[in-house]
């Protein structure tokens, strides 16, 4: 393909408050530094709804926009969107082509052909690629480049443990100091003291949790963060404070619960409603009814699609912000005993 003199950047815009991530953005820069000349890196950001695995993303990758002249693109894969199925390959890579240039009466209709044309304008180059919200490894395959520094940059809600090569990078909650400093951010500077910790730790640190509440606090004056604490004390508060008119946490979390089997789907359900926080084998046993090779396959998978925590080996922890969103997830009705006995 002809060189193009000038490349358009297409990342969505870096957030203003973005706060934290010290560690991740570290990692990450190491990742770059790292990288053999003429090799492309690629870099997976898994984890949770919500946990800012996007922001991370764009905002490295404006960081490192300096580092890549030659085209900067993104594409939302919609691999965990309300209302819409995923991306195909072939629509990602029709999307990713016309970001640079090619004319879509153009371009061939098979996935190979197109993944060969969008390798082949990749190639020798210094290009970022950012492929957000993935479903999956054979979604994002096929874009990946062949040669050439580029840097891809995938975000996804699972471990993506085929795509190799690959440099993991797991994100979690923020931690205390960077959660207060973000709700801060966006409620003003007045909040302090030991119920904006309270505050923070109700909202599990996790980002969306605390962008709802920051702003609903922002957007009530006669509010003070004790009166955002008192509403976030239960699992029924939590859940009902955090939505608004355009965000829902519970929603967001939904979708991950939603793509689970049906027996995983109740398995979380199961032990989220048990009163224990941390569960081993025979312990979940217990509480389901279910062989040990049955509980070990549902650990595996909850710990694959970031619906859970594991402490130490063995040990499967729901987060409180999980456990309220299986508290309010419905399943049909089904013969619930013969499907989890058929896990085993």
């Amino acid at each position: 393909a002809p060189a193009r003199p000038v490349q358009d950047n297409y990342l969505p815009r870096d957030l203003p408050d973005f706060t934290g991530r010290t560690t991740e953005l570290a990692l990450l820069d190491r990742a770059v530094g790292d990288r053999i000349a003429g090799s492309p890196r690629t870099v997976v950001i898994d984890g949770m709804g919500g946990i800012g695995k996007t922001a991370l993303a764009v905002h490295f990758a404006h960081h490192r926009t300096p580092d890549h002249p030659d085209g900067q693109y993104y594409v939302d894969l919609h691999g965990f969107s309300p209302a819409r199925a995923p991306l195909t390959p072939e629509e990602a890579l029709g999307v990713l082509l016309r970001s640079d240039g090619a004319a879509p009466d153009a371009l061939p209709a098979g996935l190979a052909e197109l993944s060969a044309i969008w390798r082949s304008r990749l190639a020798g180059r210094r290009a970022l690629l950012v492929l957000d919200n993935a479903a999956d490894a054979a979604q994002v395959a096929p874009l990946l480049p062949g040669t050439g520094d580029t840097l891809a940059l995938i975000t996804t809600r699972r471990k993506l443990t085929a795509t190799d090569g690959a440099l993991s990078l797991p994100l979690g909650a923020l931690g205390t100091a960077d959660a207060e400093t973000l709700f801060r951010r966006i409620a003003g500077d007045a909040c302090t003291g030991a119920s904006l910790t309270r505050t923070v730790a109700l909202c599990g640190h996790h980002p969306l949790a605390l962008r709802i509440a920051a702003t609903r606090l922002r957007d009530r004056p006669s509010w003070t963060v004790p009166d955002v604490t008192a509403r976030l004390c239960t699992s029924a508060g939590r859940t009902a404070f955090l939505r608004t008119a355009d965000r829902d946490l519970m929603s967001v979390l939904a979708l991950s619960y939603e793509q689970l089997p049906y027996e995983a789907q109740e398995f979380s359900r199961t032990l989220a409603l048990h009163p224990a926080a941390v569960h081993d084998i025979p312990q979940a046993c217990a509480a389901t009814g279910l062989a040990p090779s049955a509980v070990e396959c549902l650990f595996d998978t909850l710990l694959d699609h970031n619906l859970a925590d594991e402490p130490s080996p063995a040990h499967l922890a729901i987060p409180p912000l999980l456990r309220d969103c299986a508290h309010t997830f419905t399943f049909p009705a089904r013969d619930s005993a013969r499907r989890l006995t058929a896990v085993a």
